[in-house]
């Protein structure tokens, strides 16, 4: 498969068509399971009614509780039903892959995330973690798109601004995901992560990355 990207990292048209058809199935596919939008496929249509026009993905998050053996059964038959590969075994890493196929390997992540002893939810991903409030996805809102329903956080520009900080205005990121108030890159070396913890994060606001 030729490379997806067209100038300044743009995905190809023919690309975003086919993440369009994964992102018009997810309401399908994940039904049953405690899902919503995440990261940028969530502040795109928010924002601009569309994947970011630099974005070469897209992102859900679920809580793992919910991603029960019967529901990873149906997640992974109703993907075959449209020619998708889903990954369901569980890696460490910390997420599943929806592809559109096992030989185009144009994804959709899925983000787990689980509640910690502080009822934080806090994604399992030891790379690219994120934390957020209970309050946002335990009562979730939902975003009619194309005439599906997708779940997405309650008080959804409160959860951006927490997430991204000042998000209304696009700003050219390829790698914006290592920036955020609640999404913290471990792996940068000026980082003590030991510093770092739940007051922290909400008091000091992120750098607009995204």
């Amino acid at each position: 498969m030729s490379s997806p990207y067209g100038r300044a990292f743009e995905l190809k048209k023919c690309c975003r068509r086919a993440l369009m058809e994964i992102f018009d199935k997810i309401p399908y596919i994940f039904e049953g399971s405690d899902w919503w939008l995440e990261f940028g496929t969530l502040l795109g249509f928010i924002r601009e009614g569309k994947i970011i026009d630099w974005d070469n993905d897209l992102d859900i998050g679920v809580m793992e509780e919910s991603m029960t053996p019967e529901i990873l059964e149906k997640i992974e038959k109703r993907s075959e039903e449209f020619g998708f590969y889903f990954t369901k075994d569980f890696p460490k890493i910390g997420f599943r892959r929806l592809y559109y196929s096992k030989t185009n390997r144009l994804y959709c992540d899925i983000w787990s995330f689980e509640k910690d002893k502080n009822n934080m939810i806090d994604a399992t991903c030891n790379w690219t973690p994120a934390i957020h409030e209970e309050k946002f996805t335990k009562n979730k809102d939902t975003l009619i798109i194309n005439d599906k329903t997708y779940n997405i956080p309650s008080n959804v520009d409160e959860f951006l601004n927490i997430r991204y900080g000042y998000w209304q205005n696009p700003m050219r990121q390829k790698k914006s995901y290592r920036d955020g108030r609640l999404h913290i890159p471990k792996y940068i070396k000026d980082l003590d992560i030991k510093k770092i913890n739940d007051q922290t994060i909400f008091k000091n606001p992120p750098e607009h990355k995204y």
